[in-house]
Formats: structure tokens, C-alpha cells, sequence
């Protein structure tokens, strides 16, 4: 391609997420506008809530104090939820991979169905009762899984 054409180019194919990049601009400046306010006003961080938002624009308002524009805050925000989509998915992709491929000798697939088949008949037709931490916390086989597949597969050891 001719090198004066590369511009046009490149402004047309990332017109769309630009605009797309404009519209959660306006959406989330709101929020960050808030929150900076909170963390301007607020003496005491356990005032402020605790979510990654907060800890992100936190971070931003005390180390880089010039990036604390709409567009590199939702950029950053953006790009912060995206590595967790593909950390998640990776894991659990590991985690199916793992108990399919585990030996017929150890019976991985039916010991954790029977654990959820014992959790699932507790709690009942009850999902408040069912997703609490404390019932998640008695699945040993499936956290023990779930544990050892982290461990074997982290996201840089990854083939």
C-alpha cells in the first residue's frame, strides 16, 4: 500500500472503535469523575468502595497524576477487563482440559460429580443458598481441582 494512503487507511479501519471508545467515555466520565472526587475529599480509603475501579483510579490519582484523563482512565479500565476475560477463560479451559485428561485410575470426573450432585441436593431449588461462601468453601474436591490446574497452568506456562 502506498505510504500516503496508510493514514486513511488506518483512521477507517479504526473508526468504529473509536467512536465505540467515545461512547464509554461518555459513560464511565461520570463515574470516574465521581470517584476521583471521593478519593480527593475522602481521609480515610476504607470510606471508599472496594472494588478494581477504585483501586485503579486510587493508583492513577497518586503515581500518574497526568494520565488521569477520561480517555486513558477508560482505556486502562478497558484493557484491565480484558486480561481478566482471557485469564478466566484460560483457567477454566485448563481446569475441563485437566479433569478430562486426568487417568481413569483416579475417577476425577466422578468424584466431582458426585460432590456437586451432594451440593446441589442440600441447598435445594435455593440458589442464595446454594452460592454462598461457605457452602463453596465445603467443595474440597472440586477447590482441590481447581487448585492444582492454577498450579500446573499458569498463564505464562501455558503450551
Amino acid at each position: 500500500m502506498p505510504g500516503f494512503l496508510r493514514p486513511l487507511v488506518g483512521s477507517l479501519a479504526c473508526w468504529a472503535t473509536q467512536r465505540k471508545l467515545r461512547n464509554l467515555e461518555a459513560i464511565y466520565g461520570t463515574i470516574f469523575r465521581e470517584r476521583l472526587e471521593m478519593i480527593e475529599k475522602s481521609k480515610n480509603p476504607a470510606d471508599e468502595p472496594v472494588d478494581f475501579l477504585q483501586k485503579l483510579l486510587r493508583h492513577a490519582h497518586k503515581h500518574r497524576p497526568n494520565e488521569l484523563t477520561t480517555d486513558q482512565l477508560t482505556r486502562r479500565f478497558l484493557m484491565s477487563n480484558l486480561g481478566f476475560l482471557y485469564q478466566t477463560s484460560f483457567a477454566m479451559v485448563n481446569l475441563v482440559l485437566n479433569i478430562a485428561s486426568s487417568g481413569t485410575q483416579y475417577h476425577t470426573a466422578s468424584v466431582l460429580r458426585r460432590e456437586a450432585e451432594a451440593f446441589l441436593t442440600e441447598a435445594g431449588d435455593d440458589p442464595s443458598v446454594l452460592w454462598t461462601r461457605e457452602n463453596c468453601d465445603r467443595m474440597i474436591y472440586t477447590d482441590s481441582a481447581a487448585r492444582e490446574t492454577l498450579r500446573l497452568n499458569t498463564h505464562t506456562s501455558r503450551t
